[in-house]
């Protein structure tokens, strides 16, 4: 094997280090993690618009319950019409339950649904520590192969 001066190895030695630094500061700086991907359930844009259809709901309940309670004149005829509109409104809930677990469904089924995905959640996936990894591991291996040797 032939036989290096010191001094190259040295020069040599220092120029791999700094050409692998001067990467790592590059990866850093210009690889900069993606745009965040939003995975969010967004049942806004539905067509079919079923808000209208319970605010409807909710004003005929509370209109019936006006008219009753005027006939009302004693508490347990107030308590009855009371139970009534209770029973009423509890019924709008029960249908908006369902239409939002039927959106839920609809949306799973979407092809754009991803199984890891949670309502309002953002991904952003970073390359830059792989690449720092890499070069890690290039700067260990470097060290080790053009390191002075003690005699």
């Amino acid at each position: 094997m032939p036989s290096v001066s010191p001094n190259t190895l040295d020069i040599t030695h220092r120029t791999g280090l700094a050409v692998i630094a001067i990467s790592a500061v590059a990866v850093l700086l210009l690889m900069g993690p993606n745009e965040p991907q939003s995975t969010r359930i967004d049942s806004v844009t539905n067509a079919r618009d079923t808000t209208s259809e319970f605010e409807s709901s909710v004003d005929s309940a509370l209109a019936a319950w006006r008219t009753n309670e005027v006939s009302a004149d004693s508490a347990p005829k107030q308590q009855v019409v009371n139970g009534w509109v209770a029973r009423d409104l509890l019924e709008v809930i029960a249908h908006q339950n369902n239409f939002l677990i039927e959106e839920v469904r609809d949306s799973r089924s979407d092809a754009a649904w991803h199984t890891r995905a949670t309502v309002g959640m953002l991904q952003v996936r970073d390359e830059r520590l792989p690449w720092l990894l890499v070069l890690l591991i290039a700067a260990i291996g470097w060290f080790g192969i053009t390191a002075p040797r003690r005699s």
